[in-house]
């Protein structure tokens, strides 16, 4: 892949401790475009359905040009993907 980080569309599956410390480090790193998903969906700042707190952090911290998709959706268009989460989410 020859992308800038910048220009990288990042599907995270997951959202706890270990998803929030990895878009951290991808935020540091430059990447912006961060989907964060957990088993209900993208995570995305306005998402009312099943929000805890701390999937409100992660979700203050991404802007993903991905929201309001489903993870299926997500790993088709996405670029990278990275699992943090329980087996089975892409079945759902």
């Amino acid at each position: 892949m020859n992308k800038k980080l910048l220009e990288i569309r990042l599907f995270l599956n997951g959202a706890g401790a270990a998803a929030t410390a990895v878009t951290r480090i991808l935020i540091t790193a430059e990447v912006m475009d961060v989907a964060p998903c957990d088993w209900s969906g993208n995570i995305w700042n306005g998402r009312i359905k099943h929000t805890k707190s701390s999937k409100q952090e992660i979700a203050e911290l991404t802007y993903a040009s991905l929201r309001k998709k489903s993870p299926a959706d997500l790993v088709i268009v996405a670029a990278v993907f990275i699992r943090v989460s329980a087996p089975g989410i892409l079945m759902t």
